[in-house]
């Protein structure tokens, strides 16, 4: 089956959520960078920067240089906590080309990575990532950043700098990295699973809300019969069963929906 007749068969908010991820594209990566383009960049690094506030310790520098990235990731979490992952899911532009890449990789050669606890690695790496400076080992604020790396393929074709960086010891690292753990992973979210700081701070947040009763993708027990069915499509592998019934960890799901749309039985939604 041709990406076009799987495009085709999607549900109308399936097709929404991916006409707004290929639209964060295009505002935020190259070759447009519309919206960078504002503050004379033409990549997520420097203002636009998401990461650099979680330096620790942070210093004032560091927020006023990153300015727009603090004010962003003070807007996503805030949605975040009242009503889920929609940044991840719906909006992200760096798990947007990794998700959408996925789909032109052949199912069969994917690599599935969904036995793996991705929280147990998220967090692991979360820790090393905040407290490797503070140890004096070095910093991965910038090392092996998937807002820098994807921006910096998409930009190679026409600057020969993103185009050596690729050549470089980080540079390769960091696409062979993303590309086996996201664009080559069942889902395509698995970099975002596992390797990414902004997703790590973001699920917990995610966590804290749904603990609060906010609105979160729900199932409901009674009308679901375990067949196994969300499990299959969830790509953030956010979904095992538990008591012959489906059970959304808030940990890991992105609230993209594709469970919501899978569900044959109509047992899960997006509710309190």
């Amino acid at each position: 089956m041709s990406v076009f007749t799987r495009l085709r068969q999607l549900s109308t908010r399936a097709k929404i959520r991916y006409a707004i991820l290929a639209a964060a594209i295009l505002l935020f990566l190259p070759p447009l960078s519309i919206i960078p383009q504002f503050f004379g960049e033409t990549r997520f690094c420097g203002t636009w920067c998401l990461r650099m506030f979680m330096k620790v310790p942070p210093t004032p520098y560091i927020l006023f240089a990153t300015f727009m990235g603090v004010a962003l990731i003070g807007v996503v979490l805030a949605v975040t906590f009242f009503l889920g992952r929609y940044w991840c899911g719906h909006v992200c532009p760096i798990g947007g080309v990794s998700e959408l890449g996925s789909k032109l990789v052949p199912r069969k050669i994917k690599i599935d990575y969904s036995s793996i606890p991705a929280p147990a690695v998220r967090y692991g790496y979360f820790l090393v990532f905040l407290l490797a400076p503070v140890l004096g080992i070095g910093g991965l604020c910038c090392s092996l950043c998937n807002f820098a790396i994807v921006p910096h393929v998409l930009a190679a074709p026409t600057d020969g700098s993103c185009a050596a960086f690729l050549l470089t010891t980080i540079g390769g690292t960091s696409l062979a990295l993303f590309t086996l753990l996201g664009v080559w992973s069942k889902g395509g979210r698995g970099y975002c699973n596992f390797m990414c700081p902004v997703g790590a701070l973001d699920s917990l947040v995610n966590v804290v809300g749904a603990k609060l009763g906010f609105r979160r993708m729900q199932v409901e027990k009674v009308a679901c019969d375990g067949c196994g069915t969300c499990q299959t499509v969830c790509p953030a592998w956010a979904i095992s069963k538990e008591n012959n019934a489906a059970e959304i960890s808030q940990l890991s799901c992105v609230s993209c929906g594709k469970c919501q749309d899978a569900c044959p039985r109509g047992a899960i939604h997006h509710g309190r």
